[in-house]
């Protein structure tokens, strides 16, 4: 590892008390930051001599075990005061928050009236913060006429998160996160998930501690030159194209098709199907949107080694010229384009002898090892971290809504979309504040030959999707339906009331069957009853106790 010298502070926040340590302190630093987070560990060591009469204590130790949210911030730069101005080289800083801590204490004993701890040795581990936050977020979450904008606005927490995705700000009838904890699919999964379907991008500001959320990159700020001399190896790659072609299948009985979406580099005879299953054409049409957009993506990656930490800015989105006149070789690919950084791998261990060596100073001398990620400027597709995308369907039980009749007649009640004119059902969901979701109007567990809708207060399960549903299974009888159990019998019972309704009953009496029907409208009555060699019909007005 090549070595060099760096100013570098870090800075550990627990709660509202901030601690301080500088460069001469860190012993070790492992830090990636990539665009659209950071994930490091750092040692520091703390001296404690007051209680022997020096001059060092430790006011760390005692916030160190403290259950309070704790974020470190990192900035540091190289102390190359040969070749320009110490506060005119580029920092490298990031922040975070701390999701592991250790700590190692070393006790002295020699020429000391008793045992003294005077130095610790304090290890944290820290991640971006929607990373450390978000990967514990498990909400089942339900949306109905809300934007995307505000379902993350709902979710983020102590997120700062900007967005401003066109496909955002658009409501939407239903949104739904299923993100049960034992799934293993947290927000911070969803969350990616959602940005590859909406075509978005997630950019992490790792000074301000902020994330925003666009649909493209941000321009490109001024290139700067790198000198080959600082250079070591030049690993490069070259994504190999997919060789099947992406094809849309929707099953639907009558619209149903196949799309072939384009891909020029595609393997004849060699195809990557994806099911679907919708009536609604537009339905297809956004799908294949998605399948096709996310920017321009370019095959040829780098990444380099560094023998001299640079004098410019290895922080993501940095634009680097990496030219000819710079000593570069003129055959070498690197001459052929601007790049453009998207992630740093820095790793410092200090060549520190001592406890006390450096310690105090600003800065200190390390052995450090430096690897820089780069992609051409043309290249414009996301760069994300992997995620487990959402697992659907989740079930859930509604009551079905009917603004038809009074209150207390069992009716039915359908509504066409405005966007498709479908059909479609109003479900009450209790467990997620009452609100509503839009069922399709079809026979789910019947012949379409037999047109029995549910009904106003009847108990539904229902499959959410992300932006749709459908009714699964009918869960409950009606009042009234179940025949006596003595009887063995069957029954189908339509209408809207007690006072308004049809029954037909099939039951036994010993082992003969009996076939009753039964109308009744308020107080008339028509009873057809066939049985063993008996056939009964009567019509008869009950009289109310008026004598009306």
């Amino acid at each position: 590892m090549p070595r060099d010298r760096f100013v570098a502070t870090c800075t550990v926040t627990v709660g509202s008390a901030a601690h301080t340590f500088v460069g001469g302190a860190i012993r070790a630093l492992d830090l990636s930051v990539s665009l659209y987070g950071c994930e490091g560990t750092i040692e520091f060591l703390v001296l404690d001599d007051s209680t022997t009469g020096g001059n060092y204590s430790d006011e760390f130790v005692s916030d160190f075990a403290s259950e309070e949210l704790s974020t470190v911030s990192i900035e540091l730069r190289a102390a190359h005061t040969d070749s320009a101005a110490l506060d005119a080289l580029p920092k490298l800083s990031t922040q975070g928050v701390v999701v592991e801590r250790s700590m190692r204490e070393w006790t002295y004993r020699a020429e000391l009236s008793s045992p003294t701890v005077l130095v610790r040795a304090y290890r944290l581990r820290f991640v971006d913060r929607a990373s450390a936050l978000w990967t514990q977020h498990f909400p089942l979450s339900l949306y109905t006429s809300k934007t995307l904008k505000d379902l993350l606005d709902a979710e983020r927490g102590t997120v700062e998160l900007g967005v401003d995705l066109p496909s955002a700000t658009q409501a939407r009838v239903q949104q739904f996160l299923p993100l049960d904890v034992e799934s293993g699919v947290s927000f911070y999964d969803a969350f990616f998930w959602l940005m590859d379907r909406e075509g978005g991008q997630c950019f992490y500001d790792h000074t301000a501690g902020s994330y925003a959320v666009s649909a493209q990159r941000p321009a490109d700020v001024a290139a700067v030159e790198v000198k080959a001399e600082w250079v070591g190896p030049v690993d490069v790659r070259v994504t190999v194209p997919s060789r099947s072609k992406r094809r849309l299948v929707n099953v639907d009985a009558t619209i149903g098709a196949r799309r072939e979406l384009a891909a020029s580099q595609a393997a004849t005879g060699v195809y990557a199907d994806s099911a679907m299953r919708t009536s609604i054409a537009q339905d297809v049409d956004d799908r294949a949107t998605l399948g096709t957009s996310g920017g321009s993506s370019d095959p040829t990656t780098l990444t380099i080694t560094f023998e001299r930490y640079p004098d410019v800015s290895v922080m993501p989105a940095q634009v680097w010229t990496l030219a000819s006149a710079a000593r570069f070789a003129a055959t070498s690919v690197v001459v052929t384009s601007d790049w453009r950084v998207y992630a740093s791998r820095l790793t410092l261990r200090s060549s520190a002898t001592t406890p006390d060596h450096q310690y105090g100073e600003d800065s200190g001398g390390f052995d450090f090892d430096l690897a820089v990620d780069l992609e051409k400027t043309t290249h414009t597709a996301a760069r994300s971290p992997g995620y487990r995308a959402p697992v659907f369907p989740v079930f859930v039980e509604g009551i079905v809504q009917s603004d038809v009749g009074a209150d207390d007649e069992l009716t039915y009640q359908c509504a066409a979309d405005e966007a498709t004119s479908i059909d479609q059902y109003r479900v009450k969901l209790a467990v997620f504040d009452g609100q509503e979701v839009h069922p399709f109007y079809q026979p789910e567990l019947s012949s379409g030959a037999v047109y029995i809708p549910a009904f106003k207060s009847e108990k539904v399960l229902l499959a959410l999707e992300f932006d749709r549903c459908r009714i699964v299974r009918h869960l409950a009888w009606r009042e009234g339906a179940r025949p006596p159990a003595d009887g063995q019998g069957q029954r189908v019972y339509l209408g809207k009331s007690e006072t308004n309704n049809t029954k037909l009953t099939h039951s036994y009496d010993s082992e003969n069957p009996v076939f009753e029907l039964k109308r009744v409208h308020k107080n008339d009555t028509l009873f057809l009853k066939l049985e063993e060699g008996k056939l009964t019909l009567r019509v008869e007005q009950v009289q109310s106790e008026s004598g009306a």
